[in-house]
């Protein structure tokens, strides 16, 4: 197959093989640029994948970091705040029990507003104060004579009201205090509502101090598990509790300050923020969900956050483990089955509140982030075929004008070949010459080579004529010196007959010029 193609090759018109030979170039010059191009755009898209793959990785786990530094922080002096406002309150209790007579009271406390009364809600915000509610009472009011704390509770706070301004007004600052008497006397801050039936003994809070009182006796204040708040307005929360003793350092209560599951500042955090308590129930969530949470959840529940219980276990021993701060900056990788992706995980112990703040890859971000690149990549793309595409096409423009170049250079050859085979018809035979000259009437032409074709005619004709003058001996040499080199003489035969003959006679001479001239026009008769 291959030799008929280079068969066909070799019959082919000079043009075209110039013409194919050019093409095969040309083919082969695309395909080995388009290979080249292909080949470039594949290492500079996995180069690239792979850098911003790398470069999101790395400033995702710097920022983590930095984040749960931050976020750590602003918890730890958030619940510091609180902590300092109810040991103040203890504080101030015990100094006033001690410092009583040199006080003057300027006016009694107020009972809390009937729940039955049409509530202004601008009350609420204009007339910050404390008010007070016994649940063991049967008209909620009436205070008791003969209970000294009950007493101290009511005359200190009834003080502090003089001085109200110094306390934030929002709900979020929420005081209670509560004494251990059976009178349940209930006092709050900044609104407060006269509820029948609310037993401040039987909440979660109330009860979860009394039994941390019994675990860690050397402890002040301890924080409670997430609960239902009594008034449906504010959902779930959790609290901070302190104990609260007189000058004879008699447990004579608890004062409790009330802390939002959902915190409005981690909204401007671009990471998902979990806080858990030691159950790995959630305290404080500030995750990027496309669900409205109105229930009491936990961390390894993987419909909401993605972990499940082992993952709760390895982030508790991590966070453990960074105590340590030799590895403070490593960070944990784990599959998040909510958002189907592997996240960056950092988390860190609160060791007196046996807290864990958790905080992980915001995964909006990250596609975010991933999808600007990824535009940036097929931006790239598509200048580059453009200019891969500009680039074929000048290379094609060229070959097509170099095709025309060469077509406009062989039309005199092809002249030149066309009169060339002109001339070899004309000296072809008889007639060839007469029907070229039938073609070509006139002897003089301003075709040169048609002139020259003429006169080529004009000599071979003189030849002809010389040839017909000559005598019949001068032809005869002319055609032995033409024939000598294919000749057939048998020279072996004449050494043969030298050797036999013992002398050189005469006759035998006369016999070999013989043999001699018989091979010679034996030869020329076969030429004739």
């Amino acid at each position: 197959m291959f030799k008929c193609i280079i068969q066909a090759f070799k019959e082919m018109r000079m043009r075209s093989q110039i013409f194919l030979f050019e093409i095969i170039i040309l083919l082969f010059v695309l395909v080995l640029a388009g290979a080249a191009t292909y080949v470039e755009l594949r290492i500079f898209y996995y180069i690239s994948t792979h850098s911003s793959e790398t470069m999101i990785s790395t400033l995702d786990i710097k920022q983590i970091n930095q984040a749960t530094t931050l976020v750590s922080h602003y918890i730890k002096q958030k619940h510091q705040r609180r902590i300092n406002l109810i040991e103040h309150l203890s504080s101030f209790l015990i100094t006033y029990q001690m410092q009583s007579p040199k006080f003057t009271k300027v006016k009694q406390m107020e009972s809390c507003i009937n729940s039955e009364l049409l509530l202004i809600p601008q009350y609420f915000y204009q007339t910050p104060k404390f008010c007070y509610q016994l649940h063991g009472v049967h008209d909620l009011i009436t205070l008791p004579q003969n209970n000294q704390n009950i007493s101290l509770l009511y005359n200190g706070l009834s003080l502090m009201n003089e001085y109200d301004l110094l306390y934030s007004i929002e709900s979020s600052y929420f005081i209670q205090v509560v004494d251990n008497s059976d009178y349940k006397f209930d006092i709050v801050y900044p609104i407060g509502m006269l509820i029948n039936g609310y037993d401040p003994k039987t909440r979660p809070w109330y009860i979860n101090h009394i039994k941390q009182m019994e675990l860690h006796p050397n402890e002040q204040y301890f924080y409670s598990e997430v609960y239902k708040v009594f008034i449906e307005q504010y959902d779930y929360q959790f609290s901070i509790t302190h104990s609260l003793f007189n000058s004879k350092k008699q447990f004579i209560g608890i004062a409790k300050t009330m802390l939002t599951t959902n915190d409005p500042s981690f909204e401007y955090v671009l990471y998902n923020i979990i806080l858990i308590n030691y159950a790995g129930q959630v305290l404080y969530n500030g995750m990027e969900m496309w669900q409205n949470l109105t229930d009491i959840f936990y961390v390894f529940n993987e419909t909401i956050t993605g972990f499940n219980q082992t993952d709760w276990y390895k982030i508790e021993q991590h966070a453990i483990n960074r105590l340590s701060r030799d590895n403070s900056n490593q960070i944990l990788i784990l599959y998040n089955k909510y958002h189907k992706k592997f996240v960056h995980v950092q988390c860190e112990k609160f060791q007196k509140e046996n807290f864990t703040l958790i905080i992980f890859t915001n995964v909006s971000s990250i596609n975010i982030m991933e999808k600007q690149f990824q535009e940036i990549e097929q931006s790239f793309i598509f200048w580059y075929f453009l200019a891969a595409s500009i680039i074929i096409s000048i290379c094609s423009l060229t070959i097509t004008i170099s095709l025309i170049v060469i077509n406009s250079i062989c039309q005199p050859l092809i002249k030149l070949t066309n009169q060339v085979s002109l001339h070899i018809l004309q000296l072809g035979n008889n007639i060839n010459q007469q029907i070229f000259k039938m073609f070509n009437k006139q002897i003089y032409s301003l075709n040169l080579l048609n002139n020259l074709n003429n006169k080529f005619m004009n000599f071979q004709e003189l030849l002809l004529q010389s040839q017909t003058t000559k005598c019949e001996t001068c032809r005869l040499l002319e055609k032995m010196n033409f024939n000598k080199k294919e000749s057939n003489i048998n020279l072996k035969l004449i050494r043969n007959q030298n050797i036999l003959l013992p002398e050189f006679r005469f006759v035998e001479q006369i016999q070999v010029q013989d043999i001699i001239k018989k091979s010679l026009f034996q030869g020329e008769s076969m030429i004739i």
